[in-house]
């Protein structure tokens, strides 16, 4: 039986067995260009009884196919380690102090650093408030006998405060305020009018302890009051002092007294104060603002003066009211 080759095409054995060989050669060929790891494919087995054409040479097998290589997920992996042992809620047993069980967890953390304050344009430390402006007063005194003298008029006032801060935006401290009328509007109420020729000016004060509030350490808005002592002084009377050039003799009972007239013109009492402002920053500890203010003094002299020299001396009772505008600088 011929080759199944030579039977299709008819030639000649000395040709069918030279295409024989190259088809036997284009086979390995293909058979190397494919993928290693496959198999080739199977000839077709020759026909039973088929000879092997003259001159045909052996064909050479193919190399046998590579080991696989395992899949990743088929790759050896790290050893697991074995899972904790059970949490044991029976287990009472005391530990040493200071010793930690295996399930016991560190929660604890460094304590953070204190916050650094900062004290630019902060209302805290030395308090210091320098004030002066215009202020309106009305003041009177009213003598034991029944005379009266009003007063009134514009005057120049200025104060200072001096205190420390227990806490940012409160501060306590002691201060004084002192006005002065230079030439005061004024009414003397007798039976009739009296030879009142006031001269000089009337002036009068408070001193004692203040509070100030910040309500926002860091803003201006600021009010407070204060209480303590306050003073008046009343202008000086030409008709009553030119009695002070007699001869003692030829003075009244109340112009021979030790205690000079200059003593009996000043009364002092309780006095108390409101005032509040808005202060603007000019610099780091520094500001500046206007301020209004409000105070009342009452006031007593039990030495008698005397202010009409057709009357007797008397004691009076002194009461100044007064409202001012302020310029004021502030150092907290």
């Amino acid at each position: 039986m011929q080759h199944p080759v030579t039977k299709m095409i008819r030639l000649p054995p000395r040709r069918a067995a030279a295409a024989t060989g190259l088809a036997s050669l284009l086979w390995v060929a293909a058979a190397l260009a494919q993928p290693t790891w496959e198999e080739a494919p199977a000839q077709d087995a020759p026909t039973e009884g088929a000879t092997e054409p003259p001159g045909a040479s052996a064909e050479p097998e193919p190399p046998p196919p590579p080991e696989p290589t395992p899949a990743p997920s088929e790759r050896p992996s790290r050893p697991v380690p074995p899972p904790p042992p059970p949490f044991d809620e029976t287990d009472t047993r005391p530990q040493a102090s200071g010793a930690r069980s295996d399930r016991d967890i560190d929660l604890q953390t460094q304590a953070p650093a204190p916050a650094q304050q900062r004290t630019r344009h902060l209302h805290d430390g030395l308090y210091l408030r320098m004030t002066t402006g215009l202020d309106f007063a009305a003041a009177a005194a009213e003598f034991d006998d029944g005379s009266k003298i009003s007063m009134n008029g514009g005057a120049f006032t200025m104060g200072t405060l001096l205190g420390g801060t227990p806490t940012p935006g409160l501060a306590i401290g002691g201060g004084m305020w002192i006005g002065s009328v230079d030439e005061p509007k004024t009414d003397y109420d007798v039976d009739g009018d009296g030879p009142y020729e006031p001269t000089g000016g009337l002036v009068y004060g408070i001193i004692g302890p203040f509070i100030d509030v910040h309500p926002n350490p860091r803003r201006g808005l600021h009010f407070g009051g204060a209480f303590g002592v306050g003073f008046m002084v009343l202008p000086e009377n030409n008709a009553v002092d030119a009695l002070s050039a007699l001869e003692p003799e030829d003075q009244p009972d109340a112009m021979q007294s030790d205690r000079t007239r200059e003593e009996r013109r000043v009364s002092a009492g309780g006095a108390f104060t409101l005032f509040g402002g808005y202060d603007f920053w000019i610099s780091a500890n520094w500001s500046m603002g206007p301020m209004l203010r409000i105070s009342v003094i009452r006031a007593r002299q039990d030495l008698a003066l005397e202010y009409d020299s057709e009357r007797p001396a008397s004691a009076y009772d002194a009461h100044v009211q007064s409202v001012a505008l302020l310029f004021s600088a502030l150092h907290h």
